[in-house]
């Protein structure tokens, strides 16, 4: 067995002197590593040196407890993330749970709010829901003006244009549906 590990030994020494933090540097949590010299009370910090910054990647994390502590620092930003959302991003959630519930007058109310979002994802997804809450409802000219818009800023054209197409046919307008023709799948 000291035959097998006799050769190994010397590079195993040489990996984990270079995978540790060099001697005499100490972190602090979220500061970055500062250099510490041994007095007579031992260890002292040094006033003449600044601190040493330590950037952390994939390739120098060799430490186990430092990756158990990024990984819960993870957890937690995922879980903060939830709560990180804003109102308007919940309000077209709760707004789409609606509208499949088939209660479309308090859909529209959410969908309404939603629009005014500043997340321009948010705030078309949530026009879309108006709209579609507007015809279910059976408000064919608001929907017909939320589906004008979302078609002139080109949201998800292959639903919204047709739907808007059909819409001016029903309402008879035929030559503003014609402008719509080129867009149809």
């Amino acid at each position: 067995m000291k035959r097998l590990l006799a050769p190994v030994f010397p590079f195993l020494a040489f990996v984990a002197f270079f995978a540790t933090p060099a001697w005499g540097q100490v972190e602090k949590e979220g500061q970055p590593l500062e250099i510490r010299k041994e007095g007579a009370s031992g260890l002292e910090e040094e006033k003449s040196e600044p601190p040493v910054t330590v950037i952390r990647t994939p390739d120098n994390l060799s430490d186990p407890s430092m990756k158990l502590q990024e990984e819960v620092a993870e957890k937690e930003d995922s879980r903060q993330g939830v709560s990180r959302r804003s109102k308007e991003a919940i309000a077209l959630e709760i707004g789409w749970w609606r509208f499949r519930q088939k209660d479309y007058e308090k859909a529209v109310e959410l969908f309404t709010q939603a629009s005014e979002a500043q997340e321009r994802e948010v705030a078309l997804e949530a026009k879309l829901g108006l709209g579609y809450g507007l015809v279910e409802m059976e408000d064919e000219d608001g929907a017909v003006e939320i589906f004008e818009d979302l078609v002139k800023q080109e949201y998800k054209l292959q639903d919204t244009a047709p739907l808007l197409v059909e819409l001016l046919l029903r309402k008879g307008e035929y030559e503003k549906a014609e402008k719509y023709l080129d867009l149809l799948p």
